[in-house]
């Protein structure tokens, strides 16, 4: 049976009507089809003893030239959504390996220290951050002070503060929670940071998407770029590093040569009870 409808889908396909096959057709071969069509029309009118008047004959070349008008206007739409994919897969290929703030819960916690930016609005009573894993489950609680302004919270790992309880590297989400004096709840906007190593492409919002650190990121979620250090500058910062590591060790010699001869000056030099002795 299954066999069976598999046939006659593929003999419905074969028997698609004669507009649709022309449709499906790009806009030249379009063109050409209905311009076959209308010069076939032309010279077979019907009815010999019943031909076409001119109104009929006008309409069928406004129906034909808005067909055509149609089928150019679909191209045009088809290469301006090529060239918008294109402009933003170069302005996303721009933003990798620089780090960039974007708007959002979600970060990629790797041990190291993370800044977490909120602006505290007027009028709150009491707030706190709560951190939670990508599941959802909670992790931490930390109290804010509620005075206005913008925040960074910076977070180690550590657990309700305590330095000896750290998570362990992964995803996670930071929320502010907000309770005015007049008892309502809000939720305070956040803004993370971190570095773009690659982009990709978001299927649901038909965008490109910035991975930060491991976080997927919206293009339009991204508030604020940095460029990364430039080659010269690292080489003069590796530069500078090794000079003080040179001189660091050239002071540690000459400090235990300057020891040395201290230590033969001392011994060569008279003592007290021998300068008595005298």
């Amino acid at each position: 049976m299954g066999a069976g409808i598999s046939a006659v889908k593929n003999d419905k396909t074969l028997q698609k009507p004669g507009l649709s096959q022309i449709l499906d057709k790009s806009h030249s071969d379009q063109l050409k089809a209905f311009q076959q069509l209308l010069i076939t029309k032309m010279k077979h009118p019907g009815d010999p003893l019943n031909p076409k008047n001119d109104g009929d004959f006008t309409q069928t070349l406004i129906m034909f030239n808005g067909v055509a008008q149609q089928s150019k206007m679909n191209e045009n739409l088809e290469q301006m959504n090529l060239n918008h994919t294109k402009d933003r897969a170069i302005m996303a290929e721009g933003y990798l390996n620089r780090e960039v703030e974007y708007r959002g819960n979600e970060f990629t916690f790797e041990g190291n220290d993370e800044t977490l930016t909120f602006s505290m609005p007027d009028n709150i009573a009491q707030a706190q951050l709560a951190i939670t894993d990508a599941a959802g489950a909670g992790v931490t609680v930390f109290p804010l002070a509620a005075e206005a302004g913008v925040k960074n919270f910076i977070w180690n790992g550590s657990i309700n503060g305590e330095p000896n309880k750290q998570v362990s590297a992964g995803q996670y989400q930071a929320k502010v929670i907000a309770q005015t004096q007049d008892g309502q709840v809000l939720e305070m906007p956040m803004t993370l940071k971190g570095t773009v190593r690659k982009i990709g492409f978001h299927e649901e919002s038909k965008d490109f998407a910035l991975l930060v650190k491991n976080t997927p990121v919206k293009l339009s979620d991204v508030s604020v770029v940095s460029k990364p250090p430039s080659p010269q500058l690292m080489n003069l910062n590796a530069g500078m590093q090794e000079q003080i590591k040179k001189y660091d060790e050239l002071s540690l010699y000459l400090k235990d040569k300057l020891n040395d001869q201290t230590s033969v000056t001392e011994s060569i030099l008279p003592t007290k009870e021998q300068l008595a002795n005298l």
